[in-house]
């Protein structure tokens, strides 16, 4: 250990002609006692232990007495016998902590204490270079460190000037305890304390911190995220007997100043016979406590009010109410905005929504709050307990939160919808992929396949390529065509619509073969959000009434929806239809002006071709292909005069309409041909003769016809052709034709 430096002083190691000069004497590390010796303190020994002040809420030293006997047990003794005021806990005398209290008030030196527990020698060093040539040891409990200095001036400094530089340090001037076991550790010299002082301070210290040292910024301040005008009226209440007792006052007025709240610190001090206010802001910015990690909080100047408990009272309901009525506000807000996402107001309808999915529920106003009469939010009453209160009451009560539109209705085309109307119409499935490769291959197989429905006929393929891209150009332009696929089973129908389905989105497509059920019917929620309706199989319209119901869905603009147990629903109608059916005989009735519908029997080319329909199904499940499709039928040019289009004829609908033309036209037909020449001569012909003719000409042919004379006298008037009229001759009906305007009505040429 003899090389190990220690310092002490003597008058002798400063020059007194040199405040500044510094000499290094060395010396081996020293205990607390030859520290003492070397120096010349005077001291006496003392006991404490420490103890937990409960009301502060930390570990005190508590002195128990100070003697000159350095026997921690003789000490113990000489309390006891003494009748020190301090109360001893027992004889465990490792409860007790021996130390000497060093009197340094009549000797050049003053003591840098630095208080933080966790602080460690290197740290002080390295911030502060110049304490290295002071003498040191460890503070109380082992925390912290106590620097020795030497100074020639030293009234300059008194108790409890502070010095708060980036650690606190309590500078001591009179009497500083040390623990007897406590080593000192040397320097090579000492420092003279003159040189710490203010200027040196400011000499080493950036000018922004320096200003802050001075200006007595709290350590730590916390922001106030109450009531403040609740706060105010609470401490306004505090009796005053606080203000006027220091260690009430000071925890106050300390919790305050955490909360920057000076005025309201000062207010509370006025109250008090002692507020001077040069006194009020030393101990506001100096002498406060500078956290409350000590067990304050703001709950304490509550807990200081409550004793005036009355008017505390009044204070506390009358900011409870406040405080209810904003968790209200708030938890109603919060339940109300999610509601909003998926209920609203219709107001032309006289309804309420509710979205679910990409489907909607209406409600009449009744039903909507018998519906929702058990949602609640979680409220609080004036007291502040935790309530249910009702949500749909005060949602419906005056609410202008509330979400409303004008109407509700379908609007393919965004720009047609109307202010504040709500639009049904959701985008097609495909126009919502946005990364793809484009699929050429796929295309033309797709294409080609389309071909093949068409039976290879190119008027009928180009025809049924712009109705498709009129159906995706320009839905909101609805043109009425019923297109019918007809062939055997396993020709490839049911491959080309589940490709228009997987485009337009399975929302939008609605397959059924009960139409009457499920288009025109007393429930048909799907049409409310269908686009494209594939009819399977025509069978409804052998029933009654179906053929003109099912005309007329076909065409008009307004379709009435029906949900089950709610009222009729009324929306625009853009609706495409589409059929297919595996009957080639009769599958539905048209005629020579039909306009209305496109029938076409498809090739039976690849019926059982099953590496055909493999890989076709694979390009229709790919969104490659479905996009590809899409961008072709979207650049597919002039559908704006699509509806103005001829329509195209396919041979199979013309002997469609050839077979199931009224038998009356072909009879009349072939008479005029086989008599032209008679009825040349003679223009005249008995009503009679005619219907006997009409009768053996629907036998020869095989026709299931029954009919009476009356009813085909009516039939042929109702024919409204101006090549023949009824007239009476002695009250028997007989027929004048006119040879040449009949054969214009019958569409026939009869060469001369």
């Amino acid at each position: 250990m003899d090389n190990i430096l220690c310092c002490y002083t003597t008058d002798m190691c400063i020059s007194n002609n040199n405040k500044n000069i510094i000499q290094t004497i060395k010396y081996q590390e020293n205990t607390v006692r030859e520290f003492i010796d070397h120096n010349q303190f005077p001291y006496l020994y003392l006991i404490w232990y420490d103890k937990f002040i409960e009301s502060e809420n930390k570990m005190r030293k508590e002195a128990l007495g100070f003697c000159k006997i350095d026997n921690i047990r003789d000490i113990i003794n000489f309390c006891k016998n003494n009748n020190f005021k301090h109360k001893l806990i027992g004889d465990d005398v490792s409860k007790y902590t021996l130390a000497y209290s060093i009197d340094i008030k009549d000797s050049n030196f003053i003591v840098l204490d630095f208080d933080e527990y966790d602080i460690n020698y290197q740290d002080i060093i390295d911030e502060y270079s110049w304490l290295q040539n002071c003498c040191y040891t460890r503070g109380t409990r082992g925390n912290g460190f106590h620097f020795y200095c030497y100074s020639d001036d030293k009234s300059k400094f008194t108790k409890n000037n502070d010095v708060f530089i980036k650690y606190k340090v309590d500078i001591i001037v009179d009497k500083i305890w040390e623990d007897c076991n406590n080593i000192f550790y040397n320097s090579t010299t000492f420092y003279t304390i003159d040189l710490i002082d203010k200027d040196f301070i400011r000499s080493i210290f950036n000018s922004n911190y320096y200003k802050k040292l001075y200006q007595f910024e709290p350590l730590l301040t916390a922001e106030f995220k109450g009531n403040s005008d609740e706060l105010e009226e609470i401490v306004n209440n505090i009796p005053q007997k606080y203000s006027n007792d220091y260690n009430d006052w000071i925890k106050i007025i300390s919790i305050l100043k955490i909360y920057n709240k000076y005025d309201l610190a000062k207010s509370f001090s006025q109250k008090s016979k002692k507020y001077t206010p040069d006194g009020f802001d030393d101990f506001y910015y100096n002498k406060t406590f500078k956290s409350l990690k000590d067990g304050l909080s703001i709950k304490t100047i509550y807990y200081y009010s409550k004793d005036n408990k009355t008017n505390y009272d009044k204070i506390i309901k009358k900011y409870q109410k406040q405080i209810s009525k904003k968790l209200n506000t708030e938890s109603y807000e919060a339940v109300e905005k999610e509601f909003n996402l998926h209920h609203f107001l219709v107001i032309n309808k006289k309804c309420f929504i509710r979205l679910v999915g990409d489907d909607f529920v209406h409600y009449k106003p009744s039903e909507f709050k018998e519906v929702y009469r058990h949602k609640y939010y979680d409220g609080v009453d004036d007291e502040g307990n935790v309530i249910h209160k009702s949500f749909i009451n005060q949602y419906l009560d005056a609410n202008p939160n509330m979400r409303t539109y004008d109407d509700i209705d379908v609007y393919p085309n965004p720009d047609d919808c109307p202010v504040n109307h709500y639009n049904i119409w959701k985008p097609f499935a495909v126009s919502k992929i946005d990364t793809y490769e484009e699929d050429i291959d796929g295309l033309n197989i797709i294409l080609n396949h389309i071909k093949i429905l068409c039976n290879y006929q190119e008027e009928v393929y180009e025809y049924l390529l712009d109705w498709l891209a009129h159906m995706f150009q320009i839905p909101e332009e609805k043109i009425g065509i019923f297109v019918l696929l007809v062939s055997k089973q396993g020709a490839g129908k049911g491959m080309f619509t589940t490709l228009i389905k997987q485009m337009i989105g399975e929302q939008k497509y609605l397959e059924t073969s009960q139409p009457d059920r499920d288009v025109w019917g007393d429930f048909n929620p799907a049409m409310c959000e269908a686009y494209f309706v594939n009819i399977e199989e025509l069978d409804f319209l052998q029933q009654k009434g179906n053929e003109g119901k099912f005309k007329s869905m076909t065409t008009q603009l307004t379709m009435p929806i029906h949900k089950k147990g709610k009222d009729l629903f009324q929306i625009t109608s853009y609706h495409r239809y589409m059929g297919s059916t595996n009957c080639e005989t009769l599958p539905m009735k048209t005629s020579p002006d039909d306009r209305r519908n496109l029938i076409i029997k498809c090739s039976d080319d690849k019926r059982g071709d099953s590496e055909y329909f493999n890989i076709l199904k694979t390009k229709i499940n790919s969104k490659n292909l479905q996009k590809t499709f899409y961008d072709f039928l979207m650049k597919r040019p002039n559908i704006e005069l699509f509806r103005s289009k001829p329509f195209p004829k396919t041979q199979y609908q013309e002997d469609l309409k050839d077979s199931q033309e009224d038998p009356l036209f072909g009879f009349l037909r072939e008479y005029v041909v086989m008599n032209h020449e008679d009825l040349l001569k003679n223009q005249v012909i008995k009503s009679s003769t005619l219907y006997q003719g009409f009768l053996s000409y629907i036998k020869k042919e095989g026709l299931k016809w029954e009919i009476t004379h009356k009813s085909f006298g009516m039939k042929m008037i109702n024919l409204n052709f101006t090549g023949f009229s009824k007239l009476l001759i002695r009250n028997i009906a007989y027929y004048s034709f006119n040879i040449d305007q009949i054969c214009t009505d019958l569409k026939i040429n009869i060469e001369q």
